[in-house]
């Protein structure tokens, strides 16, 4: 069969007709009916096939598709997609024609789409196929997050976060995410969205079609079960149950405190409760109320408080309060109460409270502070007016505070060998600057007190301090002393005046006392014959080198100049050797300190020297007769050895005790000497064995090893880590021993303990050495 796609040319055809006028007249050609194929049916079309039609024509055909399915069927024409193929058959001949139909791959969901091919031989036409390709059917399957122990399990195949199977379709609690979650696996070949109950959130990506993760989050104030509707347009694809527990759950834990402060733990956060509290009180640590708090919640929770509360999150602020969240509940300070009160926060969700602690904040009546400035303890002034300060007398205002309610007042009244003269100190005003913190309920005053000129005698008052301003009379006793429980709230007040001393030491007697040293006047007429005429000649006396911590004094003029003499009135200020010097600490030649043998091993016997001071016209305005006596001044025995059976099993044990001087372990005296007490060096060789050391008998506090390992000590069967505390002679001593932490491979070990008396200072500094290099 030869297919044809051209005409005969008009040439050919005119030739044809004028051959056929010069012959004989021909026979009519019997008419040629065209022979159709019995109709192909096929509905169910595989998207992106080809088919193949194959029929018997009888004469010259054509087979078209629709115009209108040509995007979804067509005829293939080699490698071109056509409407229309033709194609010519001999006269009197059948032949066998095959064609090849394309059906498109894309596949579509709510659409049948169907072609009929059409054949036309002779003028006439039949449909001899009939394709129908049919809509693609949705699946959608859906796999919930596996959970054992109440916990989603983790580390699922296949890229995916978590572990899937069929149901139970539960919500559970992530704290990592801080809200009820519930992962879902979705296997879909089409694009689907999901109608939820009104407490469930889900977030789909940008495309649902093949294999995506999603998560489910949701809340619901009260349990709840709801249904997942899957669905596409408007084809339902599925259903799927869930379940979520309640999250109206609120539980507060408060910070364990002991003595006013917090308690932390050893990575420095707060100490919580273990159990939940229903109920708190405030606390002052230092200068507010306050009560830091955990709160571990299944809801964002909104905080309703009483006006005399506030809140502090610690670290920045959470974008919600679900899961742990910490905030420190604070008193408001312009509103805090005079009296204690109680009331609730609540903890509200969704319109509803979910949740109530009962908070108490204490009255504010009793929070009531005073103090000087400059680190003083009481006023000390020259005749013009001018403060002892630990550089002399300055021309410096005399500052102090006061904080409390409007209530709080303080009083200047005079005073008479100690006691109430009962009056006002009019030489005194003490200016009070106005609330320094705005509104707050608690004010912080500013005071400058001021002395008058004094031209007269010395006189004295007590600047009080009144949280409830009851008036000076309450302080006092009917005799005019101050009342024991008022002493706390008096602050001394000194003036000189034209009589007034040269040297005034800045501690009491009681105080220079304690370490060894006294301050006289002497009597000894020769004294200005040698170095000159003067009204204040005195006589400093230490017992021990360290007296010098509390003997530093300033003066009541500048001096210009000063000399040291020895024994033999040689002058020796140049000599840096001598046992006696003056120290100046000021650039103003206003106050100092007399040291005797310090760092250097002091005499068994009595020696004295003379320190002078000079104006700058070469007079004299002082002389200080310095005498070292250690006998003179023993109101402290220091008296530090093995006591008890520790005496007679020290040897065995390998323990010894010794006193630390410049002479016997310079480099270790040199370490302890600040203190200013007697050093005595301890050392074990053998670890955990208690030994009895007698200790001075004003100790009466110690603090284990300040700079090292404080773990290692064990004292009266105590042990301590950084600790002051106090404790109980044993036959006038202490057990102390060292001992190892378990699993520790040390052989050698250092630390100190210092002991204290009631007013802190430090009275023996005891170095521990555990040696177990080697034996003994």
């Amino acid at each position: 069969m030869k297919f044809f796609f051209r005409s005969m040319t008009a040439a050919f055809a005119v030739c044809a007709v004028m051959a056929v006028s010069c012959e004989e007249p021909v026979p009519p050609v019997p008419q040629v009916e065209p022979s159709f194929p019995t109709l192909v049916e096929k509905s169910d079309v595989e998207p992106g096939s080809v088919l193949t039609l194959t029929f018997d024509a009888n004469m010259d055909w054509t087979v078209t598709v629709p115009s209108e399915t040509f995007q979804w069927f067509w005829l293939n024409d080699g490698s071109f997609k056509v409407d229309k193929l033709s194609g010519k058959v001999i006269d009197g001949e059948s032949e066998r024609v095959t064609l090849s139909v394309g059906v498109s791959a894309t596949e579509e969901f709510d659409m049948n789409r169907s072609c009929d091919v059409t054949l036309t031989m002779g003028g006439k036409s039949q449909v001899i196929a009939r394709y129908m390709r049919p809509a693609k059917n949705r699946t959608l399957n859906v796999y919930v997050a596996k959970a054992a122990d109440g916990d989603f399990v983790m580390n699922g195949t296949g890229g995916f976060e978590y572990g899937y199977a069929d149901g139970p379709a539960d919500f559970l609690w992530s704290a990592a995410d801080a809200e009820y979650i519930l992962p879902l696996r979705v296997e879909s070949n089409c694009e689907w969205t999901v109608v939820t109950p009104e407490w469930l959130d889900i977030q789909l990506p940008e495309s649902t079609t093949g294999t995506i993760e999603v998560i489910l989050t949701g809340a619901s104030l009260e349990a709840a079960t709801g249904t997942l509707k899957f669905i596409a347009g408007d084809t339902a694809l599925g259903e799927l149950d869930v379940n979520i527990p309640a999250c109206g759950i609120v539980e507060l834990y408060t910070t364990q405190s002991e003595n006013g402060d917090f308690l932390f733990d050893d990575s420095g956060e707060y100490l919580y409760s273990e159990s939940p509290a229903d109920k708190l009180t405030l606390v002052w640590p230092g200068s507010d109320y306050r009560m830091p708090v955990l709160v571990d919640s299944r809801c964002d929770w909104a905080l309703e408080m009483p006006e005399w509360l506030d809140v502090k999150y610690v670290g920045d602020v959470p974008e919600r309060n679900a899961g742990i969240t910490r905030f420190i509940l604070m008193g408001d300070p312009m509103h805090y109460p005079l009296e204690d009160v109680t009331a609730e926060i609540r903890f509200n969700y969704d319109g509803r409270t979910v949740h109530e602690v009962e908070v108490t904040i204490p009255g504010c009546s009793d929070r009531f502070g005073y103090g000087l400035d400059m680190s003083l303890t009481s006023l000390e002034f020259d005749p013009v007016g001018k403060v002892m300060t630990s550089m002399g007398f300055q021309d410096l205002p005399a500052t102090a505070w006061l904080t409390g309610t409007s209530q709080a007042a303080v009083y200047a009244v005079e005073t008479i060998d100690g006691k109430y003269a009962g009056r006002n100190a009019d030489w005194i005003t003490v200016d009070i600057d106005a609330y320094v913190q705005g509104e707050e309920v608690l004010q912080k005053r500013a005071l400058v007190i001021r002395p008058a000129d004094n031209d007269g005698e010395k006189r004295s008052a007590y600047i009080l301090f009144s949280k409830v301003g009851a008036g000076a009379d309450s302080f006092f006793e009917s005799d005019g002393a101050l009342k024991p429980d008022m002493e706390e709230f008096a602050i001394s007040v000194v003036q000189y005046g034209s009589d007034m001393e040269y040297v005034i030491m800045t501690y009491s007697e009681e105080e220079m006392a304690s370490a060894g040293a006294t301050m006289t006047y002497s009597d000894n007429p020769r004294l200005q014959g040698w170095f000159g005429k003067t009204d204040f000649v005195y006589e400093l006396t230490y017992s021990n080198p360290y007296a010098r911590d509390k003997a530093f004094m300033t003066f009541a003029t500048p001096y210009s100049s000063y000399k040291v003499f020895n024994n033999s009135r040689e002058d020796v200020t140049a000599n840096e050797s001598f046992w006696l010097r003056f120290t100046s600490n000021d650039g103003g030649n206003t106050a100092g300190v007399i040291d005797m043998y310090n760092g250097m091993t002091p005499p068994e016997t009595e020696n004295l020297g003379y320190v002078v001071f000079y104006d700058a016209d070469g007079s004299v305005l002082a002389i200080i007769v310095a005498v070292y006596d250690p006998a003179k001044v023993a109101d402290v025995e220091v008296n530090v050895e093995f006591i008890g059976e520790s005496a007679s099993y020290a040897e065995m044990v390998g323990a010894t005790l010794e006193e630390v001087t410049a002479d016997t372990d310079k480099e270790l005296f040199d370490t302890f000497k600040e203190y200013c007490a007697p050093i005595y060096h301890l050392t074990y060789r053998t670890q955990g064995f208690p030994m009895r050391i007698s200790i001075p008998s004003n100790a009466v506090m110690y603090n284990p090893n300040p700079y090292a390992k404080r773990h290692i000590f064990v004292v009266n069967g105590l042990d301590y880590d950084e600790y002051v505390g106090d404790f109980e002679l044993i036959d006038g001593g202490v057990d102390i021993y060292m001992i190892l932490d378990e699993g520790s491979d040390s052989v050698y070990e250092r630390g100190q303990i210092l002991f204290h008396d009631a007013e802190n200072n430090v009275v023996l500094v005891l170095v521990c050495t555990l040696d177990l290099t080697g034996s003994f």
